[in-house]
């Protein structure tokens, strides 16, 4: 009876370790979507993009695992851009290689708080975010359809315009300390770049240099633009497809 009890455990473990192993591997597939067939995908994107912008806010408060918290949810980044990616898979390849040396780059930063790593890691970000806007803007000038996807890629395209001038500003102010007033990290960098992008400006961040003061220019300019041309391709596509569908109706 012990022994057959023994072994009915044994079974019953081994079942659950399969059974687990198959969760693992259909949770994987479902939420990162990684599949070859896979067209691309920007809703996942946006998601993790809004989720990178408020996490450090809400843990703040818990101390060192405020930056634990806050860079597992920065890791989701570079699984977003794979599924941004799509079928390409020269594009995957690049999105993989960036994505494991970002991974690297914010836990080292994350665990050890050395001068030298965030110069490093900021100059990094400026890199890394500017490649998923690339693959965006591809998409948004090459696609004929307007879709819901279309839609996700424009605003993941904003979205990583005030990451990338974020990292900028952190690039600046690890090499100049001081170029902006009221600053401290990545917070208050995320904080000033999309009031600069948004041209909204409340004034109680400010650039004390001349260069910190040229790019907070070159990122006003560039959010009106980003939102002129996304705004004219996306009703100019709109206009064409309800002609098309016009003539064929008639």
């Amino acid at each position: 009876m012990i022994e057959q009890t023994g072994i009915t455990r044994i079974r019953l473990s081994l079942s659950s370790i399969i059974i687990i192993e198959k969760l693992q591997r259909t949770m994987f597939t479902k939420i990162f979507n990684l599949k070859r067939k896979n067209t691309e995908n920007f809703s996942f994107l946006v998601l993790i993009l809004m989720a990178v912008i408020l996490i450090g806010p809400v843990v703040k408060d818990l101390g060192f695992w405020s930056r634990i918290i806050t860079t597992i949810v920065v890791s989701f980044i570079p699984f977003a851009i794979i599924r941004a990616a799509g079928k390409d898979e020269k594009e995957r390849r690049i999105a993989f290689i960036m994505g494991m040396i970002f991974l690297v780059h914010i836990w080292l930063y994350a665990l050890i708080r050395i001068h030298l790593i965030r110069l490093f890691s900021s100059l990094y970000l400026v890199i890394f975010y500017v490649y998923p806007l690339r693959i965006v803007i591809k998409h948004l000038v090459t696609t004929r359809t307007i879709k819901s996807n279309t839609i996700y890629a424009a605003i993941a395209g904003y979205i990583l315009i005030g990451l990338v001038w974020a990292s900028i500003y952190m690039v600046i102010d690890t090499f100049k300390p001081g170029s902006f007033s009221n600053f401290n990290g990545m917070s208050d960098s995320i904080y000033y770049s999309f009031l600069t992008l948004t041209t909204l400006g409340y004034g109680d961040i400010t650039p004390l240099t001349a260069l910190a003061k040229r790019i907070a220019v070159l990122e006003s300019m560039f959010g009106v633009l980003y939102n002129a041309i996304v705004v004219a391709l996306i009703v100019g596509i709109y206009i064409t497809e309800r002609l098309k569908k016009e003539r064929k109706e008639n």
